[in-house]
């Protein structure tokens, strides 16, 4: 597992606020403003972007009038590039719970930044599947990180999918890039909604997802209708469910 942005972004963060102290930026907000962005929770203006998104190779830039960039960075070190495929805001698809990622896993790289909440939240309505489950189980494979690996490479992204054995459901649902935080989780889905229609059952689903379904079969065979693996997801769903909705 991997988060390849922690220590580019600090540089960013610190070279642009040298930059911040030394040039006026309060025309360049309102041309921010117009653009379409997820949320951020930084916003740094620079006259010339080029030099920092050269270090990284990953910065995401907006060229604006009188030659002025905006890189926008969030909060928790991450750039926006992997998560501005999707406009998706509260104001665009209704109010979504307040949640946010526990602290531990914020600061060891994980991020859900609001435009993902909302594009999971929804997503899980259409699937018919609980938005807590999701949590926890973005929580048990990725820890937030949407560009966590399995050790092996096999097994990519929030919710780490084996793009091997999902090739042909990408390809249904026009997923290119399983890194693709948006994409990574609509395969999820997908997948666990195809799951619950033959299984019904939150504990056999969750083994099928983690040892595939011949695995899970073989274990239902022996008698074995649960593992450590399904019984935590479930029990870490139930403390979000709590922490969202309050019941």
């Amino acid at each position: 597992m991997h988060t390849r942005f922690d220590k580019r972004a600090e540089k960013l963060r610190i070279a642009a606020r040298v930059l911040l102290g030394i040039m006026a930026c309060t025309t360049a907000i309102p041309i921010f403003l117009a653009l379409e962005h997820p949320a951020a929770d930084e916003i740094i203006v620079v006259q010339d972007a080029d030099s920092l998104a050269d270090e990284s190779g990953e910065a995401y830039k907006e060229e604006c009038e009188n030659d002025i960039e905006i890189l926008v960075v969030f909060s928790d070190r991450s750039e926006t590039k992997p998560f501005a495929g999707h406009n998706t805001t509260l104001e665009e698809w209704g109010e979504v719970p307040e949640w946010d990622i526990p602290q531990e896993y914020e600061r060891a790289g994980g991020c859900l930044p609001e435009s993902v909440r909302v594009y999971l939240y929804n997503l899980c309505r259409e699937h018919n599947i609980s938005y807590p489950l999701m949590l926890a189980l973005i929580e048990k494979e990725s820890g937030y990180q949407w560009d966590a690996e399995s050790p092996d490479g096999s097994c990519k992204g929030y919710a780490m999918i084996n793009d091997k054995w999902h090739q042909e459901r990408m390809e249904r649902l026009g997923v290119t890039d399983i890194y693709d935080p948006y994409g990574n989780l609509e395969v999820s889905l997908d997948y666990l909604s195809e799951l619950f229609s033959r299984y019904h059952d939150a504990n056999v689903v969750l083994m099928c997802y983690n040892c595939g379904e011949s695995g899970a079969e073989r274990l239902l065979k022996n008698g074995i209708s649960s593992t450590e693996y399904s019984e935590k997801i479930l029990a870490r769903e139930a403390e979000i469910s709590h922490e969202v909705y309050g019941d």
